[in-house]
């Protein structure tokens, strides 16, 4: 049985950086359990949006956890180990934009982000081996620095110390004996190419060995996580269990776990279908306000054509009375020329 999971998020991590690169930590951790190169990973602008579709197994539109200020929608897999009794710890290397997970003081903890990952992984060992809790989750961004230029010297550095820390972790887990009873996850919540596709390497017991996985999108973490506690997905889960990685066993023969992950997938497609009816509602509402707004736009030209047509009618009747009163203006200084005259005359008569 698993004492401990351990979920590893290396933010900046995708598949071309990760194919392209020698791997020992990672490539040992992979033979001792399933992986692939090509996750889907979700599309998320922010880092909290990303991490919070890999803790909830939704997409950002429905847990709505965009950045720090704004509060998760949904159940998360802390929040479901939290209700069975266990305990949680979360090493935030971010500078605590992952605060929204918080679950009190002792079970979350706030590293600058400025701090490089093997800070962030010697906290967390140490914090892991004093607390000692059932699931840890730990963020590392060195990655995210240089992803822009997946194959520059510095992305490759960021990759080999990665990799290192893990191996630490892994030495530490073993040096404890508590490596076979520990769940290993290593993935990224997002990707930093135009592919989208990430990493995704599982060690556990009940886990298949030196297995490679196939169609799986990292909201698939959360619940699969759920089912390696023994417990109950998180509420509003989007993600599907990742039944191709368990050994047949006892709990689940191989027609239960081929049972399972069709009706997983019968229920996805459902979900599938009713998010496309909700797109097209969604659409056909904004093709009828688009429609609206045409009309209101077509209905004010008129009204301002009326209105230029008013105004022009203004100003040929202004400058009608501007010529008016230039003729009237003329006609009078004439007027005043004349009978300056004619005084002029009149009285140069007595003189």
């Amino acid at each position: 049985p698993l004492k401990n999971i351990i979920l590893i998020s290396v933010d900046g991590l995708n598949y071309e950086g990760y194919s392209s690169y020698e791997k020992n930590s990672l490539k040992y951790l992979a033979l001792d359990g399933c992986s692939t190169d090509k996750c889907l990973a979700v599309r998320a602008d922010t880092i909290e949006a990303g991490e919070a579709s890999l803790l909830t197994g939704c997409l950002p539109e429905e847990h709505q956890h965009y950045s720090r200020t704004d509060k998760v929608e949904v159940e998360s897999v802390l929040d479901v180990i939290c209700k069975s009794g266990r305990s949680v710890l979360v090493v935030d290397g971010s500078g605590g934009k992952l605060q929204g997970f918080a679950r009190g003081q002792e079970e979350y903890v706030k590293i600058d982000s400025k701090q490089p990952d093997s800070k962030v992984m010697e906290k967390a060992i140490e914090l892991f081996l004093e607390k000692k809790p059932f699931f840890t989750y730990i963020y590392l961004d060195d990655c995210k620095t240089s992803a822009v230029q997946v194959n520059s010297k510095a992305h490759f550095k960021n990759l080999r110390n990665m990799d290192q820390e893990i191996g630490k972790l892994m030495e530490v887990l073993k040096k404890w004996k508590i490596y076979d009873q520990t769940g290993l996850i290593v993935t990224a919540s997002r990707s930093s190419s135009p592919s989208n596709m990430v990493p995704l390497v599982i060690k556990s017991s009940g886990i298949r060995f030196n297995s490679r996985l196939q169609g799986v999108n990292t909201i698939d973490v959360a619940p699969t996580i759920c089912v390696l506690a023994g417990l109950e997905r998180p509420h509003n889960c989007s993600g599907v269990v990742i039944w191709d990685a368990f050994i047949p066993g006892e709990e689940y023969g191989a027609e239960t776990l081929l049972k399972k992950q069709m009706e997983e997938l019968q229920q996805e497609r459902i979900r599938v279908w009713n998010r496309l009816y909700q797109t097209m509602k969604e659409r056909d509402s904004l093709t009828h306000q688009i429609e609206e707004i045409k009309e209101e736009q077509e209905s004010i030209f008129d009204y301002a054509g009326q209105n230029e047509q008013t105004i022009a009618h203004l100003h040929k009747r202004l400058n009608q009375a501007k010529g008016m009163i230039a003729g009237m203006a003329v006609v009078f200084l004439i007027g005043c020329l004349i009978e300056y005259r004619w005084l002029k005359r009149k009285f140069m008569l007595f003189k």
